[in-house]
């Protein structure tokens, strides 16, 4: 099943997914949103965006397991392992 991305939520999780387990910033997140700006609403924007991509991706708030919030600094991607290992 897919689930469909705003360009908001696209951007940051392109972003974080491109850096997986390490922090990104917020400054870095809100660059991939809106290159140059650096607003005090526009850095609400980020807040709510990782919201909703934690929310698509399952995650639950009080203990996601894909997008850390890292206190003070910003995000951290956390990629799950799959296996491939077919069953027998």
């Amino acid at each position: 099943m897919t689930t469909p991305l705003s360009p908001a939520e696209f951007s940051v999780l392109s972003a974080l997914t491109k850096a997986p387990r390490r922090v990104l910033s917020r400054n870095h997140l809100l660059d991939a949103l809106s290159p140059g700006s650096d607003t005090p609403g526009e850095r609400m924007v980020e807040e709510v965006v990782v919201s909703r991509l934690r929310k698509k991706l399952g995650d639950n708030p009080k203990s996601p397991k894909h997008i850390r919030t890292v206190t003070g600094f910003g995000y951290i991607f956390q990629p799950t392992t799959r296996s491939t290992h077919s069953p027998e």
